[in-house]
């Protein structure tokens, strides 16, 4: 993104399963022609079983001439939109909700270590009370969810799938936590299944003058309420004077090695790296020069708040070389990049990814065509490049059938 617009980019691929993909698939859509704005899909490819192509082509003409004033305003009409009867899957629901639990319920079993049933018991009881105290802070979802009918609806399943997982009896108190736990998670954003999908809101509503990125979490769905929440949201309109940024989605690692010119992982295994030696000398000095179990009480608490110092002070060092040395020259050359190049910019961190994948990844998740968009508020949406899986040749009713739509 820079003043001028933005330049969306996307490749073909979808997986299923564990190892087949597909490389045909449209994740990327104009809005167009009455709004200047576009979406654009990742993650999960349906919504409770309905393919994204489908909902997004039918909420576009759903709009009929409407234009929208921002962009959170289109995002949160698709919400609404989302949450209507015509997209009502009870199976497909059912099993997204099972999903999430189970998964939950796999996750705490798999961190527990026991020699018996007590050890088991007491064990369970600290995860459940700190799984519950991580997502203490996670806004909810829905402010009026029906616990009541909730358990009605799943706890005797829950039940089931728990005798599946756990290889020992839980107590039925101990029970009755874990499942207020998994229902707490159900209505706690950023809490997700592992299938759910990002949707990408990107253009210029129409009192925006600058343009817009807003990001949606889109993860199932229950009895009309979906579980839906705000992710990321770039608005060059704020203010704040923001010139220029790059916004990686679904896969960010080889996007974030071309801004900052390193992994995130590495970067992650460099902190852990000084931590390690320097917990190594603290021990060493409070080990060999203190004699009393006093003074290297005090000593050990010392040098644990100076170590916190040091790699505060390392982490923030490093994060200003990174902006100083690689972002900030890099987001002075996009300020004033045509369209073309911010096109051609995107298009290329499409295919950087998809390589990377090709080579390091037995499925290549990322593959297949890529294509690009660019919108501006003079324009609106603009195909760079666009594949499509027919030939345009021997298919000129397709285009008139379009035309005709758009023009009534």
């Amino acid at each position: 993104m820079n003043r001028f617009g933005i330049a969306l980019a996307a490749d073909s691929a979808v997986t299923i399963g564990q190892e087949k993909v597909w490389k045909s698939t449209n994740k990327i859509f104009s809005l167009g022609p009455h709004c200047d704005i576009a979406m654009m899909v990742y993650g999960g490819g349906d919504f409770v079983g309905y393919p994204w192509e489908v909902v997004i082509k039918t909420f576009k003409r759903s709009l009929e001439t409407k234009c929208f004033e921002t962009v959170r305003e289109c995002a949160e009409s698709f919400a609404a939109f989302l949450a209507e009867d015509a997209w009502d899957a009870p199976i497909e629901e059912f099993v997204g909700v099972s999903h999430l639990f189970i998964k939950e319920m796999e996750e705490i079993n798999n961190t527990l270590t026991y020699n018996n049933k007590t050890e088991f018991r007491q064990e369970l009881k600290k995860w459940v009370e700190i799984c519950k105290k991580q997502i203490s802070g996670h806004r909810p979802i829905f402010s009026d969810i029906d616990r009541q009918y909730f358990s009605d609806s799943f706890y005797k399943y829950f039940d089931k799938y728990r005798r599946d997982i756990f290889e020992s009896h839980i107590p039925k108190y101990i029970l009755n936590e874990l499942f207020e736990y998994v229902l707490d998670y159900f209505n706690s954003e950023g809490c997700n299944s592992g299938y759910e999908s990002g949707v990408v809101f990107a253009g210029f509503g129409g009192s925006e003058y600058y343009p817009v990125v807003h990001e949606i979490i889109v993860d199932g769905k229950w009895e009309k309420n979906v579980r839906i929440w705000c992710g990321r949201s770039t608005d060059f309109n704020d203010g704040k004077r923001q010139l220029a940024t790059v916004v990686p989605f679904a896969q960010r690692d080889m996007a974030n090695v071309f801004m900052e010119g390193i992994s995130s992982s590495y970067i992650a295994f460099f902190i852990e790296l000084i931590e390690g030696i320097l917990e190594r000398k603290s021990r060493y000095i409070v080990k060999n020069f203190f004699s009393t179990a006093e003074e290297r009480r005090v000593e050990k608490g010392l040098q644990a708040k100076e170590n916190d110092g040091i790699i505060k002070d390392v982490a923030e060092t490093f994060t200003k070389l990174r902006h100083k040395q690689a972002i900030e020259p890099l987001m002075e050359s996009i300020r004033s990049l045509p369209r073309e190049e911010m096109a051609a910019m995107a298009e290329a961190l499409v295919e950087l990814t998809s390589l990377r994948r090709k080579i390091d990844s037995s499925v290549q998740s990322v593959a297949g065509p890529v294509d690009v968009m660019f919108i501006s508020k003079a324009d609106g949406p603009v195909w760079m490049k666009r594949k499509h899986y027919f030939e345009s040749e021997i298919n000129h009713d397709f285009f008139a059938r379009r035309k005709f739509d758009y023009e009534k």
